[in-house]
């Protein structure tokens, strides 16, 4: 997939993206208060992969990885008002003999990129702490396109 050099927004300007460069960047929230680490990161799908897909083939290539693994939910979910329709996924795993809790959720922008959205903690996920995840869903707008 050649790209041709474009502008590129960041919360603190725009740039000019080299030719046949691609986004892979992540975006780390991390709150002052006792609460899960907030992530959003892009990636790519695979030839004729919808965000279901990308979600099983993610899971296949980590689960044989992880220890204790506990999948505790995976459901369709909704990007903004209604823009896009992805898949969320609660999971848990033990590091170190410490229980890490994620929740994920997979949208497909077009029939190439995908976009994640994530929170992780130690210790389990409470009701609260997901509706944070769900309102940044919620929330999400393209910019416009001017």
């Amino acid at each position: 997939m050649t790209q041709l050099p474009r502008p590129y927004l960041i919360s603190e300007g725009q740039f000019t993206l080299p030719a046949n460069y691609h986004d892979r960047t992540v975006n780390a929230f991390v709150p002052v208060t006792p609460a899960p680490a907030m992530n959003v990161s892009r990636d790519y799908l695979a030839t004729g992969e919808d965000a279901a897909a990308y979600l099983t083939r993610q899971l296949d290539q980590l689960i044989p990885h992880m220890q204790g693994w506990l999948q505790h939910l995976r459901e369709p979910v909704e990007l903004g008002n209604g823009l896009l329709t992805g898949e969320i996924i609660h999971i848990s795993f033990l590091r170190e003999n410490a229980r890490i809790a994620q929740m994920q959720a997979i949208f497909a922008l077009d029939s190439v990129r995908v976009l994640v959205f994530s929170i992780s903690k130690m210790g389990e996920i409470t009701a609260a702490e997901s509706k944070l995840l769900r309102d940044m869903l919620s929330s999400f707008r393209f910019h416009d396109a001017g």
